[in-house]
């Protein structure tokens, strides 16, 4: 994979390929890896997706006003299942299956929501 840049960011490397952004977390564990692969339905360009993702992904890291302006877009966007979308954009640990059988809707609603919340950010 050709790598046209990479940034330092306290303990996070973030490389950007050709198709697909990787984060890499330095932890005491060791290195884990995220993916971040363009939304094709979405209609925001892929940097900006990514902007989006590891902001959500990383929301312990962020300052109080970007908290609680991804907590007002899900709310805004998903109302009653405020939760639902919220752990699907800031919990990695679970897939969207999984969330959408915790909180009683359909995956296909979710996306909708997520869709939903990308272009309103």
């Amino acid at each position: 994979m050709s790598l046209k840049n990479w940034v330092l960011h306290l303990n996070v490397v973030v490389l950007r390929g050709e198709r697909a952004i990787y984060l890499l977390d330095k932890n005491e564990k060791g290195v884990r890896q995220k993916v971040f692969k363009k939304k094709r339905g979405i209609k925001i360009s892929y940097n900006k997706q990514g902007l989006i993702y590891f902001t959500c992904m990383n929301i312990k890291n962020q300052p109080t006003e970007t908290q609680e302006k991804i907590k007002k877009l899900c709310h805004d966007v998903a109302g009653d299942y405020y939760d639902a979308l919220f752990a699907m954009l800031t919990d990695d640990t679970k897939n969207v299956t999984a969330v959408a059988m915790k909180y009683y809707i359909s995956e296909s609603q979710l996306y909708l929501y997520r869709k939903r919340f990308y272009e309103a950010w």
